[in-house]
């Protein structure tokens, strides 16, 4: 993980993709975020599995319909399910 994470990012940063202050915040992550899957390759003819993970890679980290917008409170709320070790399905984020 460390390795894929070093390169993905060195590349980035040689294609000016991303910032180097970008890289060092990145880099400083409790959680990385990062993570590789090895498996088998997947053929050039097995269109439908290209499609299957060509689909996974682009979906959306979090649903739209999940977040309300607090115009008075200039905030977002995220609903999800149950959170066991918070006790509540609702998370908050302050705006600029």
């Amino acid at each position: 993980m460390r390795l894929f994470r070093e390169r993905l990012l060195s590349s980035l940063l040689d294609k000016r993709a991303i910032s180097l202050e970008l890289v060092h915040k990145l880099l400083a992550w409790r959680h990385p975020g990062f993570s590789v899957h090895v498996g088998e390759p997947i053929a050039a003819e097995d269109k439908q599995r290209l499609e299957d993970t060509a689909g996974y890679l682009v979906r959306n980290p979090l649903s739209i319909k999940k977040l309300v917008y607090l115009d008075g409170q200039k905030a977002v709320h995220y609903r999800s399910r149950m959170n066991p070790s918070l006790g509540r399905n609702l998370a908050a984020a302050a705006t600029a």
